[in-house]
This record gives C-alpha cells, sequence and structure tokens, in this order.
C-alpha cells in the first residue's frame, strides 16, 4: 500500500487507487479497530490515503469495495460493525 509522503503535495485521486490496493487498507484498519462502523472505516481509510474531504466518488469507490469484500467474505458486518475473517 503506498501511503502519501506528507511533504508531497500530490495526492493520487481514487480512480488511479486499485480496488485491491482499497480492501487492504480497509481490512488492515478493520482489524485494527474496536467496533468500527462501514462509514467509519471509510472515512478513515480515506484519510490514510491523504485525502483531507471525503467526496461522494471517495466513498462510492469505497462502498463499492467494500460490498465486494462482502460477497467474497473477507469482511462481515455484526450489529453494524466491520469484522474481518481471519
Amino acid at each position: 500500500m503506498r501511503i502519501p509522503n506528507p511533504d508531497d503535495d500530490y495526492i493520487r485521486s481514487i480512480t488511479y487507487i486499485c480496488d485491491e490496493e482499497l480492501a487492504l487498507a480497509m481490512k488492515t484498519i478493520a482489524q485494527h479497530s474496536f467496533g468500527i462502523t462501514p462509514e467509519d472505516l471509510f472515512i478513515v481509510t480515506a484519510r490514510e490515503f491523504g485525502f483531507k474531504r471525503t467526496g461522494e466518488n471517495i466513498i462510492s469507490s469505497l462502498r463499492n469495495v467494500y460490498e465486494q469484500m462482502l460477497k467474497n467474505n473477507e469482511v462481515t458486518e455484526i450489529d453494524g460493525k466491520v469484522c474481518v475473517e481471519h
């Protein structure tokens, strides 16, 4: 996963970040979070990639990847919280 350099003003557009990289970031964040909701996961993931704001394009991209992760049984939701399958 490529984390932006804080000294660099360049932030990749969400469209240039592959789904696998977004999924890996979300799984890693969820594994290290206690009781994170999908919406909070999207915000935290966006921040890790250097986005200061989470507009509709960013949330939509993250939600699409998240829904695919649910379908693939990579993550589940229990009581509205994200759980990563080991």
